[in-house]
């Protein structure tokens, strides 16, 4: 999880007082930007951060971060330059000058909360999930979603039977037959008779039932259409779960072990496919090559354990789109030049072997769509239907010229 606070922008200034801006810097950052140089690239830093409590009080809270490379040589090179017009009492060198100009606005620190940090137990665990939508794991309760509905359906059938009873008595009943065919009516003949209409209260008792029965339906409709996660994802979140989670109640571990029960919040599925077994051959390229392509600054930051990996989604994104372009290129090119050799022979033994190669590259084309996508069946069988009729006008323009 990565986050970033909004901390005050800094500009030149007299050296012979401090601005405003300066001092929002040191506030917000608790790092003084003249003199608190000492801090250098995956040095933990304690800032002290102004929040406010559940009352609307402030309170001073310490947090710890990691001093990532590219924010700290910024504000290094604009610091080392206000400390020497602090000491000499003259501007630095011409290419200090120009060092500053180049960092008037230094980045702040990139907020990146590792993993380490967070309290074993419960919050390292929500921590860990939350920091890759890959492992937002959780039960759904499908079984307690269905007692729920079947408890809150019989009652419903029961107040219908009673509707049915009433409405039945009161038309049998001379007296009372037109509370039945009028609701003005029965509520007169329940005014005369000094009650509440009973019709009007089982109504309403259906009314709020049926309310409740129908969210709790839709809720349960929406939850159905949650994703299953991934044998991957599954695996990654329950490893890490057995081997570094702290829970210290085996039941309230137990969760992650009911996979049939469990829904991912991760969006999007080709992840459980071709772009899933993309980024786990990634984990068989050497470390160095991993943290340096595949990484953001901020992935490498959210934890120290080798055995934990990030991989950053849009760079994943670029690798698939790349792959597939290669793909599509190979399957459009070599059946066309394969067919031009053969109806070029102008025999028909080698038409019957251009048809074979269309065959042969419309199998191969529809297994790699159905393998890189998650297409559809009607989506597949458009895109195949539209590859093969693209190879036989090929083969109908070679045979033409063949002849």
């Amino acid at each position: 999880m990565t986050e970033q606070q909004e901390l005050p922008e800094r500009h030149d200034h007299d050296s012979d007082s401090e601005s405003e801006d300066e001092k929002s810097w040191h506030d917000a950052t608790g790092v003084d930007p003249l003199r608190d140089s000492r801090h250098s690239e995956g040095d933990e830093v304690q800032m002290d951060v102004t929040e406010r409590d559940r009352n609307g009080n402030e309170v001073q809270t310490a947090k710890r971060f990691f001093v990532q490379k590219a924010q700290y040589d910024k504000v290094k090179r604009r610091w080392e330059y206000q400390l020497n017009e602090e000491v000499n009492g003259r501007p630095g060198s011409e290419s200090s000058v120009a060092a500053s100009h180049a960092t008037d606005v230094p980045t702040p620190y990139i907020i990146t909360k590792a993993l380490e940090t967070f309290h074993p137990g419960y919050p390292l665990q929500a921590a860990f999930q939350s920091s890759e939508p890959s492992f937002s794991i959780y039960r759904s309760f499908s079984y307690l979603h269905s007692r729920v509905i079947l408890d809150m359906q019989d009652d419903l059938r029961i107040l219908e039977d009673q509707l049915e009873s009433l409405d039945r008595g009161d038309f049998i009943n001379r007296d009372r037959k037109r509370c039945v065919t009028s609701r003005e009516f029965d509520l007169k003949q329940a005014k005369r008779d000094g009650k509440p209409s009973e019709r009007a209260n089982l109504l309403t008792q259906i009314c709020d039932k049926l309310m409740r029965y129908d969210e709790i339906l839709l809720k349960s409709r929406e939850l159905n259409a949650f994703q299953k996660p991934s044998n991957r994802d599954y695996k990654s979140c329950r490893g890490w779960t057995d081997d570094q989670c702290m829970i210290s109640s085996d039941a309230e571990r137990e969760f992650i072990r009911r996979k049939e029960d469990l829904i991912t919040l991760r969006q999007g599925r080709e992840w459980a496919g071709f772009d899933g077994w993309v980024e786990s051959s990634i984990k068989l390229l050497p470390e160095r090559v991993r943290r340096k392509v595949f990484m953001t600054p901020e992935l490498r930051e959210k934890t120290q354990n080798k055995n934990t990996n990030y991989v950053s989604a849009s760079r994943i994104d670029k690798l698939v789109g790349l792959i597939i372009t290669i793909i599509i290129f190979v399957l459009l090119v070599l059946p066309v030049a394969a067919m031009y050799k053969l109806t070029s022979l102008g025999d028909n033994n080698s038409t019957i072997k251009a048809v074979g190669v269309l065959v042969v590259f419309t199998l191969l084309f529809s297994a790699a769509m159905s393998f890189v996508t998650k297409a559809k069946r009607h989506e597949l069988f458009a895109a195949s239907a539209a590859y093969c009729a693209v190879l036989v006008v090929f083969i109908s323009n070679f045979g033409n010229d063949s002849h």
